[in-house]
């Protein structure tokens, strides 16, 4: 009941690092007949939540050294598509960046890598990516909020706050600036 509860808080402050390791540690403490069971729902939020494929991976495979499991087995071969998948777009958006000549074109294509990479949750190479992207489009109002959201994601509120006030010094137009001060 109390790991429960604390799985519903964690869950609602969208601290999903720490869920795994509560459930990591559940796993510890279940008997062993509940580990498959258990090491299922952290594949999940290795997957799912945190967006580690290794870290499912591994779950996958710690369920399947527990016994056999025909889930574990299909989780295993989706894993390895989805990770060559990402594995092939980082590669394209890679020779797009090398390609790109303008620095709009090549800012672009930044963001869109960016993107990628948040996507999989590797959010220190997203906003490494977006700031470089801002940096040929300092006032581009989509990689402020992007570099934001990353940022309060994080609780790095410094961060935010510095680039709201960037966000605010570069606004052209009257509307949006008051949209920032809300």
């Amino acid at each position: 009941e109390a790991y429960r509860a604390l799985a519903e808080h964690l869950t609602a402050r969208r601290d999903h690092a720490a869920l795994v390791a509560i459930a990591e540690n559940a796993l510890q403490a279940a008997p062993p007949d509940e580990h498959g069971a258990r090491l299922e729902e952290i594949a999940e939020l290795y997957d799912k939540r945190l967006g580690d494929v290794a870290g499912a991976v591994d779950a996958w495979r710690r369920r399947i050294a527990v016994g056999p499991s025909d889930r574990a087995d299909g989780e295993l071969r989706r894993l390895k598509i989805k990770e060559q998948r990402w594995a092939g777009m980082v590669a394209q958006l890679e020779k797009e960046r090398e390609l790109a000549v303008s620095p709009d074109v090549r800012a672009e294509v930044l963001r869109r890598l960016g993107q990628v990479h948040r996507e999989r949750h590797d959010l220190d190479k997203a906003r490494q990516l977006f700031a470089d992207a801002l940096e040929l489009r300092p006032t581009d109002p989509s990689l402020f909020r992007t570099l934001g959201e990353i940022a309060e994601l994080e609780g790095r509120f410094d961060e935010l706050a510095g680039l709201l006030r960037r966000q605010y010094r570069v606004a052209k137009e009257r509307v949006e600036k008051l949209n920032l001060l809300r």
